[in-house]
């Protein structure tokens, strides 16, 4: 009996399968960075402003310290300048105070003195020396170098710092020579005053006027200690100039290395990351795929190395997949082969598992052409055992018509010639057997060579597999029809015999 074929419905061209998009999506988890968090807009934007402020802030303290510097320098020679104002007017007054006393020496030696002209220069030789005192005594309390120290730095500077304990000297002998002025002015005073002019004028002569020179010689000291300090300030400013000079240079090197440690860090977020996407990447190229990009931050980098490695998983998963899909492939391939093996050892029943992939079409035209091979041998053992009957039946007739004629042989030799119908009736009736046994043949020969050509053709008409399922579908007919309508139109004609 021919088995039953199982079939299962194609589907219909209509029908479309869905198309899966690949939908890759990258991990969320990210380790957080203040600076990497930033976008790389905003973070070169930082870098530049961070540049800008740390250039203005080294600017900003190099102008400061030429301000001060230039501040002091000011303050310095305005000091010095009402010093030396305050010292010139000194001069002056000590001047004035030795031609008053001259006059008053001359009013006082004359005949007949005038009272009011003695007063009147008691009166200035007094107002003088107040004026002059007060003067000289506020110079030596508040007018110091060593009272001030931004002035003895400035000198110090300068590497004129041995002015200031020579000022110290130059202070005290002008208030020593003022203290003996005052000294010999009271006594020639007090001489006037008690009508001694001759001693009063010959003590201005021999003490006065000495002394009066001496003060006057301190005081000039003083001014021209005033002027070499101012030298000195010059100096000053002169070496403040060389080193406001060195330190722009060093804030400049400063600002720059600054600046090239800001900019390192900004591009070090960028170059460093890109490099190590770099490596992973050649890492990759190279068969390494469980190499993965570290993610840190939240800017573009972090999002691209994001995205990079979920591609890689999705591809390590496609690969893993492909691999199970190729490993399903060659257990059903051996599978086939095995069946093949068997069909080739001489058992057709043999009936391959259809899958839906390119082995089950192969296991589906294997069972197809299996079976086709199979209805035909046993077409053929049907074919063999008719003709197997039917030869036994002749060779049957054919001696039983050999053994009548051996047996009525000596008959009809004894009865002569009257006895010939009846042998050609017998002679003809195995003739007409003869060729039914013939046609029957005949028949039998043009059905193998159909079932032959029917088996050809079904071989060669396998229908295929729609909509990729697996399966072939051949719609059954009555063998006489499928067959008729296989055959030329030669066999077919033959056939009909």
């Amino acid at each position: 009996m021919e088995p039953n074929r199982s079939s299962a419905p194609s589907p219909s061209h209509s029908q479309t399968a869905a198309v899966t998009m690949l939908r890759i999506r990258p991990e969320h988890k990210r380790r957080a960075n203040l600076l990497l968090d930033l976008p790389i807009a905003g973070r070169l934007t930082l870098g530049f402003l961070t540049a800008a402020i740390i250039a203005s802030l080294i600017t900003g303290i190099i102008g400061a310290i030429r301000s001060q510097s230039i501040g002091r320098q000011s303050d310095f020679y305005q000091s010095l300048l009402q010093t030396n104002t305050s010292l010139t007017t000194g001069a002056d007054f000590l001047q004035l105070l030795d031609i008053e006393m001259q006059q008053l020496a001359t009013a006082t030696t004359g005949p007949n003195p005038s009272q009011e002209t003695i007063t009147t220069d008691l009166n200035a030789i007094h107002g003088l020396t107040n004026r002059y005192g007060t003067l000289i005594n506020q110079y030596a309390a508040s007018n110091l170098l060593s009272q001030h120290p931004d002035q003895v730095s400035l000198l110090a500077e300068g590497n004129h710092a041995s002015q200031v304990t020579q000022q110290q000297p130059l202070v005290d002998s002008a208030l020593r020579t003022w203290q003996f002025y005052q000294a010999a002015q009271a006594q020639i005073l007090h001489d006037i005053q008690i009508g001694n002019t001759a001693t009063a004028q010959n003590f201005w002569r021999v003490q006065g006027e000495p002394t009066n020179a001496d003060a006057q010689s301190a005081l000039h000291a003083l001014i021209r200690f005033d002027q070499r300090v101012a030298s000195s300030i010059r100096d000053a400013a002169s070496v403040e100039e060389q080193n406001q000079i060195i330190s722009t240079v060093v804030g400049a090197i400063i600002a720059f290395i600054l600046i090239i440690i800001v900019g390192w860090l900004i591009s070090n977020t960028l170059v460093q990351r890109l490099e190590q996407l770099r490596q992973i990447t050649q890492a990759v190229e190279q068969g390494q795929l469980s190499a993965r990009v570290p993610v840190v931050g939240r800017d573009e980098i972090a999002d691209v190395a994001a995205s990079f490695n979920a591609m890689l998983e999705t591809i390590v998963g496609l690969l893993k997949e492909t691999r199970q899909q190729r490993d399903a492939l060659t257990n059903a391939a051996d599978h086939l082969f095995s069946d093949m093996r068997v069909v080739s050892s001489g058992d057709l029943r043999v009936n391959a598992s259809v899958s839906n992939d390119p082995i089950g079409l192969l296991a589906n035209a294997f069972n197809f052409t299996v079976g086709r091979f199979r209805r035909f041998v046993l077409r053929m053992q049907g074919t063999v055992e008719q003709l197997d009957v039917i030869s036994r039946q002749e060779l049957e007739r054919t001696d039983t018509f050999f053994q009548m004629l051996k047996e009525s042989a000596p008959d009809l030799m004894r009865q002569g010639p009257g006895s010939t119908p009846d042998l050609a009736r017998q002679s003809l009736g195995f003739a007409q057997e003869v060729t039914v046994m013939a046609r029957q043949l005949a028949m039998t020969v043009q059905e193998m060579r159909t079932a032959v050509v029917s088996f050809e053709l079904d071989t060669n008409h396998i229908p295929p597999s729609s909509g990729g399922t697996g399966t072939f579908h051949h719609q059954e007919m009555p063998y006489e029809q499928a067959h008729e309508k296989k055959l030329p139109e030669g066999i077919r004609a033959r056939s009909r015999l």
